[in-house]
């Protein structure tokens, strides 16, 4: 998969983000509200195999870092991260799941996106058997990542896969100047607005 995400960035004929998703299909991520290619590009595609969910990411990364030292932490805060949000077909509530470049996890349950701000962080934590392998190239700049999320942890069936929604998010921070945050999809002004969020097919 890294494979095709490469040869993806490589040829940088980048589609613009789609309002369905075909499984094995690389995304291009632009700026989250802007709509622009980000400075340092990346790429990513989500497959379903063996009860799974399997999201690959392939990323540009000059300066490839994050302060995170626990699992559970605000990594979106404390550096590079890189996202998954999943909504399964058919319910209301989602899934956000998180890995900073030396593989510390995030997982939490956003049981509503209308007031899920309102909630403390920690009634958010959950636990669906997130695992994380990641891989910096330092000669090319590139972050490899891939998260597996086992169905079983988060409802997901092999019948509920299609109708299912996603975003990937990237959070690339810099030392001396500001973040930048894009996505697999363009928002008027937050990620977490899973009726905007593409569907499987």
């Amino acid at each position: 998969m890294f494979e095709r995400l490469e040869n993806f960035l490589r040829a940088g004929n980048f589609p613009p983000p789609p309002e369905c998703y075909t499984p094995g299909t690389p995304l291009a991520l632009y700026h989250f509200t802007a709509g622009e290619l980000p400075e340092e590009p990346g790429a990513a595609l989500l497959v379903f195999e063996d009860g799974m969910i399997h999201l690959y990411g392939l990323m540009h990364d000059s300066e490839h870092f994050s302060n995170a030292e626990q699992d559970n932490q605000q990594l979106w805060q404390l550096g590079d991260a890189f996202e998954l949000m999943f909504r399964c077909a058919g319910d209301e509530d989602y899934h956000e799941f998180q890995t900073s470049p030396d593989g510390i996890r995030l997982q939490l349950h956003i049981k509503d996106y209308r007031t899920f701000r309102a909630l403390p962080f920690e009634e958010k934590l959950c636990s669906c058997g997130l695992t994380v392998k990641n891989h910096y190239d330092p000669e090319r700049q590139l972050w490899f990542s891939e998260m597996l999320i086992p169905f079983e942890g988060i409802g997901l069936t092999p019948e509920t896969v299609k109708g299912s929604s996603f975003v990937i998010v990237r959070q690339n921070h810099f030392r001396n100047r500001d973040r930048e945050i894009t996505a697999s999809s363009v928002f008027p002004e937050t990620v977490h607005l899973p009726h905007l969020w593409p569907r499987i097919v």
